[in-house]
């Protein structure tokens, strides 16, 4: 659907997307928010747990880049993940 609203403009384009939320995070989001968007909500919510554990942890935010990218097995919204040589 970003394709065809983009007029033109994507095609050809990279276009980079995490997978979908698990269903556990679904179910809770549309219980708190119904009706709501759902598009890039797993984002937002995984970002801000990421945030909190820096902060819990103690790392400033100017250290910030590094803790991301010495993530391992982090646990949210959309699954386990972390970082990978090159920062992928």
């Amino acid at each position: 659907q970003e394709v065809e609203a983009s007029a033109g403009a994507l095609v050809g384009q990279w276009y980079v997307s995490a997978d979908d939320p698990d269903d556990t995070f679904l179910t809770a989001y549309r219980k708190r928010f119904p009706g709501a968007s759902e598009f890039l909500a797993s984002n937002g919510h995984d970002a801000a747990l990421l945030i909190g554990k820096a902060v819990e942890q103690g790392i400033p935010p100017e250290r910030f880049h590094e803790f991301l990218r010495e993530l391992k097995d982090f646990r949210g919204a959309l699954g386990t993940y972390g970082a990978a040589p090159g920062n992928t």
